[in-house]
């Protein structure tokens, strides 16, 4: 990473001097077409967004793996406590004033 920071850093204060004026350059403009020495600040800043984003879908993908990763714990987690549920069937009576329940065998509890 610090070698991206300090190569922004570089193409920043270029980019500056350029549009400043502070660099100026002394040939023609038909030599800064065909002059490959020109066209470097561009290149470097092509190499620059390369760089920049391959590391970015790298740590998308790093992210992504290990947030699947808890996810399937998650979820193997859930199946566990799912099979461990008891299912009630039917339906259960519930006094209305006491709140009890009643049992299979008629009592309220």
């Amino acid at each position: 990473y610090t070698f991206i920071i300090l190569l922004m850093l570089i193409l920043c204060s270029m980019a500056m001097g350029f549009s400043s004026g502070q660099i100026k350059i002394s040939h023609s403009a038909d030599l800064l077409i065909t002059n490959f020495a020109h066209w470097s600040v561009y290149l470097i800043s092509i190499a620059f967004f390369l760089v920049f984003t391959c590391v970015t879908v790298l740590r998308y993908r790093q992210t992504m793996n290990h947030l699947n990763i808890e996810l399937r714990g998650e979820r193997d987690k859930l199946q566990v406590l799912i099979s461990q549920m008891r299912v009630l069937s039917g339906l259960m009576p519930i006094c209305a004033k006491c709140k009890k329940i009643r049992d299979d065998k008629g009592y309220w509890n």
